[in-house]
């Protein structure tokens, strides 16, 4: 189970369908439910602004004030929820959105993270920080999911250290599901999966935790494995990706693109991601 899940609004405004999952998936697995508010007036030297104070005022007050509105909401919102809840609000709006979700982060099962997608350059930073230096796995929620828990639940299945974290972190997920998909995907034209025989373990090690899943394979797709994934939950009606985040480097996955990019700025549904 998760026992502790970070639900942090660090741009200065709610994400509804992130509160609401986050929500359902803490009265249903008994979770503390840890929502930060917050907002980031970056700046290069914050010492700087001694020499505008006029300026350094105008920015400031205003962010602060939106946090403590923001902190408000979410204990109104909180208040009849059914669920154990903490409302952390971060006035200190100099640092950036990393900055105040990472000490919090570090202390908890599991973060659930909104995506709006009206500023990707920003989230992208965001969950990729938070995905490799956090220790902990994200879900990410995109402004078209359903706020519920997931219950038919696709996982992006390759035989690397990455993937085989996610499954393990998500456990709690696939558990409580009702269908999980084993999906594996040839690697490029010509070039046939090779994870048959550890998809079959994969299966029995799933079975041993109570987790039912169906082997899925397909074949490789133009644009590679993140528009097969994304075709296979359109095909299925999957609600959920569970997904091993950068197997390659940051730096490559955002130069040449890759499947956790895709699936960060693309998906219509929540995706787990584990590093």
């Amino acid at each position: 189970m998760y026992c502790d899940i970070l639900l942090p609004f660090v741009l200065g405004r709610l994400h509804e369908q992130a509160l609401g999952l986050a929500t359902a998936l803490s009265r249903e697995q008994g979770s503390r439910l840890v929502a930060l508010a917050g907002a980031s007036v970056v700046v290069p030297v914050a010492t700087g602004w001694m020499y505008y104070p006029a300026v350094y005022t105008a920015l400031h007050e205003p962010a602060k004030e939106t946090v403590r509105m923001l902190a408000t909401s979410l204990e109104e919102r909180l208040a009849g929820a059914g669920v154990d809840w903490l409302v952390s609000a971060n006035e200190r709006v100099w640092e950036g959105p990393v900055d105040q979700v990472m000490p919090q982060s570090r202390c908890v099962d599991l973060t659930i993270l909104g995506l709006h997608r009206d500023d990707p350059g920003i989230e992208d930073t965001l969950v990729s920080s938070l995905l490799v230096e956090s220790g902990v796995p994200l879900l990410l929620v995109p402004p078209e999911a359903r706020d519920a828990v997931p219950r038919d639940v696709v996982i992006a299945w390759k035989s690397t250290r990455e993937s085989i974290r996610a499954v393990h972190d998500a456990f709690p997920l696939l558990v409580a599901a009702q269908r999980v998909h084993l999906l594996s995907i040839d690697a490029g034209p010509g070039e046939p999966s090779r994870e048959k025989d550890a998809t079959l373990r994969l299966v029995t090690h799933l079975q041993r935790h109570g987790v039912s899943a169906s082997p899925v394979h397909r074949g490789y797709e133009e644009g590679g494995a993140g528009p097969a994934i994304l075709n296979f939950v359109k095909e299925s009606g999957a609600d959920c990706i569970v997904a091993g985040g950068y197997g390659r480097s940051r730096a490559s996955e955002f130069l040449f693109g890759g499947v956790t990019r895709t699936l960060i700025r693309h998906s219509p549904i929540p995706v787990f991601l584990a590093h």
